[in-house]
């Protein structure tokens, strides 16, 4: 997660202050797919602001709350949100996942915990995989073809994450994860 390009392409928007910022990102399809605290948030504005990314556009005083400083992106802060946009479109996915290390040794571990736990996580991965289908279905009329493309990405992802893990649950519940030479790929996707 890179907060930096976060605040500065929601500044690239329009000028806003952090907690319209925090608000958006609370409020919105973002909360499901980003997760920014709010002194990551506080303190990237004040790094953004340090390095001449950001500037103060206004403070907003016209309330008996404590004054908002609205920020806005500077020259540089244009150059340095261009140059942030194309490293994250570039970055390495990693695909290490904690569930990876510890099949590589379920078969000496305790069986019934094991399934009790991965049941417990397809009851989670339905529920989150039915959440972001009923965003795409709320949003997509609504939303930029990008927030199409984050939504879909991670709707088609958690399918597959349902399959892998419903599969094996399956296979633990029948002993089969020991067994050899079976073709996993072509069980839980048979257009390979």
């Amino acid at each position: 997660m890179n907060v930096k390009l976060v605040v500065l392409g929601l500044l690239m928007e329009k000028n806003r202050h952090p907690y319209e910022i925090q608000q958006i990102l609370q409020q919105s399809h973002m909360k499901y797919y980003m997760k920014i605290t709010k002194g990551s948030l506080y303190y990237n504005f004040e790094k953004l602001e340090e390095q001449g990314f950001i500037a103060v556009t206004d403070i907003i005083s016209d309330t008996p709350r404590p004054e908002k400083t609205v920020y806005g992106v500077t020259e540089n802060g244009v150059k340095e949100f261009n140059q942030l946009l194309l490293e994250q479109i570039g970055k390495q996915e990693n695909m290490q996942r904690a569930i990876h290390e510890a099949l590589l040794f379920a078969q000496y571990g305790d069986i019934e915990p094991m399934i009790a736990k991965l049941e417990e996580k397809v009851a989670e991965t339905k529920l989150y995989l039915t959440t972001m289908e009923t965003v795409y279905e709320k949003k997509y009329r609504q939303e930029n073809l990008a927030i199409g493309y984050i939504l879909t990405s991670v709707i088609l992802h958690l399918r597959t994450e349902l399959l892998v893990l419903t599969n094996l649950c399956h296979d633990m519940k029948t002993k089969k994860l020991t067994e050899k030479g079976i073709d996993v790929l072509r069980i839980i996707d048979p257009s390979q």
